[in-house]
This record gives C-alpha cells, structure tokens and sequence, in this order.
C-alpha cells in the first residue's frame, strides 16, 4: 500500500474537509480568540471606537473583588454535589429500566421527554427570529 496520495485524492479530501474545518474554526476558535481579545480591553458597548487595552487590569480587579472567591467555592460545590447525586440516581434509573418488562419503552419515553420538549422548544424559538 502506497504512504502517499496522488495529488487528485489529495485535492478531494481537503475540498470535503475545508468546509468542516472552516466552520469548527467559526464556532470554536473565533469566539476564544474573542474573549481573550475582550479579556484585555476596557470595552465601551456603547462606543467600541473608544474601548482601550488595560492588559491584565481586569483580572487583578476580578481577583480583588470580595464575592470571586465565594462565587468560585459556590460553583465547585454545585458541580461537586450535582455529579455525585446525579450518577447513582442515574444509574439507579437505568437498572430499575433494564429489569421492566412490561411498559418499558413508556417508562424510557417518559424519561426521554424533557430531552425532546426542549429541543422542540428551542427550535420554535428560533424559527420565531
């Protein structure tokens, strides 16, 4: 088997790949790059022209101001309890699930339902912009 591609195969799987790469750059790198550029400005919402570079003033004002530190220790509590209570409740779920015989495919659809009633109702939101 050869290591190489011929330049046609090459040319074919960058075109399939371009676009793809193009649109994970759009979504996920842009908006880093735009919050590491923003993290570094005094922005004016109201006049963009006027905002100016403060390097690291902001993040000296966040580490100083007195509710950062609670808020932090408040956000590691919620994820903490949140994954220790929601994996046994889980797993609980799935093997009371996997013993039903009859009714289960209600009992999995009940469960499943908020899933599809907030995509549903995400997508009417915005087929309404």
């Amino acid at each position: 088997m050869r290591k190489t591609l011929r330049r046609p195969q090459f040319w074919f799987g960058l075109s399939l790949l371009l676009p793809t790469m193009i649109w994970y750059w759009f979504f996920s790198y842009r908006p880093i790059l735009r919050a590491l550029r923003l993290a570094v400005v005094r922005y004016q919402i109201l006049n963009p022209a006027a905002s100016k570079f403060v390097g690291l003033d902001n993040f000296f004002d966040l580490f100083e101001h007195p509710l950062f530190f609670i808020s932090v220790k408040n956000t590691l509590t919620w994820a903490v309890l949140s994954f220790v209570m929601m994996i046994p409740i889980s797993l609980g779920i799935a093997v009371c699930l996997a013993n039903v015989r009859h009714g289960r495919n209600l009992y999995q659809g009940l469960i499943f339902l908020p899933v599809v009633v907030s995509l549903v109702a995400v997508l009417l939101m915005f087929r309404m912009l």
